[in-house]
């Protein structure tokens, strides 16, 4: 894993082990860094903002969380699968999903799934009948 990588993933605990306590709306860019134990700048070098690593976050997880898995027999093993991932983060999801206001997850959880859907499904070139 590149120093890069380590340093959000650093990041990216220290937000879910504060979400065990506190809302995300009161954690602080400086709370998130003093948790990790990294500086502020160190911080804005990855990410604009605590929204911008949340975001990260959910992105590198379903990213993993697909390539890991491969292909699937079946939408039941999926969505099994998916409950069990979802069920390991419940901590960060429950937390960052239950935030509405600006650049929130739910509004990119939705852009992220139409980018994807858009981009591997196509619909048939005849209706079905």
């Amino acid at each position: 894993m590149s120093r890069t990588n380590k340093t959000k993933e650093l990041l990216a605990q220290s937000l879910t082990e504060l979400m065990v306590t506190t809302p995300l709306e009161k954690i602080s860019v400086n709370d998130i860094v003093e948790h990790a134990g990294v500086g502020r700048n160190t911080f804005y070098y990855h990410f604009e903002d605590k929204f911008d690593l949340v975001n990260w976050y959910f992105q590198s997880g379903a990213t993993q969380f697909l390539v890991t898995r491969g292909h699937y027999a079946s939408w039941s093993t999926l969505l099994t699968d998916l409950e069990e991932y979802l069920l390991q983060n419940k901590t960060f999801y429950v937390n960052a999903l239950a935030y509405t206001g600006q650049n929130c997850l739910q509004e990119y959880v939705f852009h992220y799934l139409s980018a994807v859907s858009y981009t591997h499904l196509t619909l048939p070139t005849t209706p079905y009948v």
